[in-house]
């Protein structure tokens, strides 16, 4: 508590108007690059806001201490006006374990929760912001999106992977799907509903929506808090056994409606690669694809969701062979 000098009376700090929550876990050891230009970007819209904004950035296990000082420190973020910036450490916990303890240490009405891999663009933080004025609203969810562009693999991506296509300029809509890298609440909401814990890697967003549904919060997507999401490096084949052991772990909370078996399994197989083999001939043209690149792409969807399925039955077979064979 502060003490103006020579009073007993305790100084009222304002409130600011918003948290954002920062993680350095999804840029990768090597990758301070991304770290960097987020809090650059950021930067520019937090000046842009003009309003008290308090910043909190969690120091992953990982990820050199010092790297992440001097991304905060040249961004120039602690010099901007009404801007409080705190790094903490993670102390082991993941990815919505951090975003739930910010909630928790949030000053402000609104928390945000931002990954520090994403290319945030202009007018972003004010559209994921704006929509509080409405007392309705208790979520909003941003517009991420894999951004088209690298070698044939990568634009491949961009059309089937986790995120849509760029979104149109439009007004609020109701979400349907949510995205932790991206997405603010009133903090109160937050307390009350953190991201479920337990031990998937990702796929905690999809329970909480449903949560957030069902129990009648308003949950809106701003077309316009748009982000760009890096493309994958490689074939990613951790990250498609990972989402299959996710997927494995989802069907064991009763989260996913298939019969167990191999059959299920294989006919939900064929789901998923019609359905990415259908967006990348749908967005081919959008996203860059060549003619002479389809086959190709229209392969790495099929391998990817093939590597997706055999981590969900090497999950459900042979438990914990993925976590320590393929750690991430």
């Amino acid at each position: 508590m502060l003490f103006e000098p020579g009073s007993s009376v305790p100084v009222v700090e304002p409130e600011p108007y918003a948290t954002l929550v920062v993680e350095t876990e999804t840029p990768r050891p090597g990758d301070s690059e991304r770290l960097e230009g987020m809090l650059h970007g950021l930067a520019s819209q937090l000046r842009q806001l003009g309003r008290q904004v308090e910043v909190l950035v969690y120091h992953d296990d990982e990820v050199d201490e010092a790297e992440v000082a001097r991304s905060i420190d040249l961004s120039g973020i602690r010099a901007i006006s009404g801007t409080d910036v705190e790094v903490i450490a993670a102390d082991g916990r993941r990815y919505y374990e951090v975003k739930n303890h910010g909630a928790s240490r949030s000053r402000a009405q609104i928390v945000a929760f931002i990954d520090a891999d994403l290319e945030l663009e202009e007018g972003y933080l004010g559209a994921l912001l704006g929509p509080f004025d409405d007392p309705t609203i208790e979520v909003v969810v941003g517009s991420s999106y894999v951004a088209p562009e690298g070698a044939w693999y990568q634009r491949a991506f961009s059309a089937f992977w986790v995120f849509p296509l760029r979104t149109d300029d439009g007004p609020l809509i109701d979400a349907t799907a949510l995205f932790a890298n991206s997405v603010a609440f009133r903090t109160r909401v937050a307390r009350r509903n953190p991201f479920p814990q337990d031990d998937r890697y990702r796929g905690a967003c999809s329970t909480l929506v449903r949560q957030l549904r069902d129990r009648g919060v308003k949950v809106v997507q701003n077309p316009l808090a748009r982000s760009r999401h890096p493309p994958p490096r490689g074939f990613t084949v951790r990250r498609a056994l990972w989402r299959g052991r996710d997927r494995e772990r989802s069907a064991q909370l009763g989260e996913w409606r298939m019969r167990p078996g191999p059959i299920s399994v294989f006919a939900v197989l064929l789901r998923d690669v019609s359905v990415s083999c259908g967006r990348i001939v749908r967005y081919r043209r959008l996203v860059g694809l060549r003619r002479r690149e389809l086959p190709a792409a229209l392969l790495l969807a099929v391998g990817f969701q093939g590597l997706v399925w055999v981590g969900f039955v090497v999950a459900a077979i042979k438990p914990g062979f993925i976590e320590r064979r393929y750690p991430l």
